[in-house]
């Protein structure tokens, strides 16, 4: 429900959605889940993204980054509006007195606007290796959960596999997921696009012939465990 108001306040004004950092805030927004939605708004949005949770004279913010702009020295030139302010290059929070939540949007914003350029602001997928379908098995699966456990400085590995034919679906999940299954050659694989919805007339479209970027996962379903694909991106 944050996400989706988030989203309308940017869309609904021009001059926010032009800007090369997105500032957000609303009143009894959680607090516990606006670093979601800020990491939501980059997914989108292709820009960094800062919510914030006003609670009466004080707002409590979350923001997430891009890669190349170091969000917590961006806050560092802002630090006259915050009560405190932590984080690093990606990621960082702060409290904000509510009256000084406009000059904060301005300062940031500013700042933003002279630091990315257009082609900083569109989304990048880093991929590991190419990696045919024909080239997937269990025992693939099991050496890449040896690199465990993935995160922050230990991403899990991103794969490559073009001309990809979707056989089944992409059938729509709780309104945010695509379920389908993709063939190459002779090996075909279920595959799970997570919040994009939004791609499925392009999916559609193109389903005869498809660039995939994913991850493997294992999926156990009443006792027999099966290797899925985890779709990053498509084109």
């Amino acid at each position: 429900a944050i996400l989706q108001k988030a989203r309308c306040l940017i869309r609904n004004s021009p001059q926010m959605a032009s800007q090369n950092i997105l500032v957000v805030w609303a009143n009894g927004w959680h607090r516990g889940v606006i670093g979601i939605v800020a990491s939501k708004l980059v997914d989108e949005f292709s820009r960094p993204a800062i919510v914030l949770s006003v609670e009466g004279d004080t707002a409590h913010g979350s923001g997430r980054s891009v890669h190349g702009f170091d969000l917590l020295d961006a806050l560092e030139g802002c630090r006259s509006c915050f009560d405190s302010f932590g984080g690093h290059k990606q990621a960082a929070g702060m409290v904000v007195r509510t009256r000084r939540l406009e000059e904060f949007r301005e300062k940031i914003t500013s700042y933003a606007n002279t630091r990315l350029r257009s082609e900083d602001l569109v989304r990048h997928v880093k991929i590991d290796a190419t990696l045919p379908l024909a080239g997937i098995s269990n025992q693939l699966v099991r050496d890449l959960k040896r690199l465990e456990p993935f995160g922050v400085g230990n991403s899990r590995p991103v794969f490559f596999a073009s001309a990809v034919e979707v056989i089944e679906g992409p059938r729509t999940i709780k309104n945010q997921h695509l379920s389908m299954t993709v063939r190459q050659g002779g090996k075909k694989f279920r595959a799970m696009a997570w919040r994009s919805a939004e791609r499925k007339d392009f999916i559609e479209a193109h389903r005869e012939s498809l660039d995939l970027a994913f991850s493997l996962s294992e999926n156990t379903y009443r006792g027999n465990t099966s290797v899925e694909l985890s779709v990053a991106d498509v084109k």
